[in-house]
């Protein structure tokens, strides 16, 4: 019987592990050192866009570059071609036959969304004071809720959700909830990291 009990206690101390609860600051800084490993990643991606007002919903897909520190490249395929370029304090917008040039430090809310997007996938967010931020493991994923703080943020976003997958170690679906109760939901698939990049993508001139 002793025997019995130990191989019971030995096979259900596992169990009793992994559904202990992990403290905010322990998840904050799990997800925190695996980004800092992340210098590029490449992905496809499936934007969801609800409309309150409309009641229907706008399904985009396409591909997404970036790389450390401060390069980003956002590119719509489907059902239209659109092409966001972070490249340091400069974002080139193209459609079409045109494109747009701007330098993120003259707009400071162009400069804050750019941010957003570019640490939302890599998981950057949470040294961000511009953020409180709030986590948790729920269905075998880490949950980061960030509620934005300064003014100018809060005027757009309710909050941000992030979807961090344990396994690979990487941000999978970003939330993104506006004050007008519009939501946009991000998805990331075929996720490669720290392959090489080259860096003409991000050719904003």
């Amino acid at each position: 019987m002793n025997r019995f009990l130990l191989w019971l206690v030995c096979c259900l101390s596992p169990l009793a592990f992994w559904g202990q609860e992990i403290s905010k600051d322990a998840i904050i800084k799990e997800i925190s050192r695996s980004a800092a490993t992340i210098k590029t990643m490449q992905c496809d991606f499936v934007q969801t866009k609800r409309m309150k007002m409309l009641g229907s919903e706008l399904v985009s897909k396409g591909r997404m570059s970036c790389s450390q520190p401060d390069k980003l490249r956002w590119e719509y395929l489907s059902p239209y071609t659109y092409t966001f370029v972070l490249y340091k304090n400069k974002v080139m917008m193209k459609k079409g036959e045109r494109t747009d040039v701007i330098d993120v430090n003259s707009n400071r809310m162009f400069k804050e969304i750019a941010a957003i997007m570019l640490n939302s996938v890599l998981g950057n967010c949470f040294s961000d004071k511009s953020f409180e931020v709030d986590a948790k493991q729920e269905n075998g994923q880490y949950v980061a809720t960030l509620l934005p703080m300064k003014k100018e943020m809060k005027m757009m976003f309710s909050r941000i959700v992030l979807h961090y997958d344990k396994v690979q170690s990487m941000v999978r679906e970003v939330e993104l909830y506006e004050k007008n109760g519009d939501n946009t939901t991000i998805t990331l698939t075929h996720v490669r990291k720290n392959e090489p990049i080259d860096e003409k993508i991000y050719d904003v001139e």
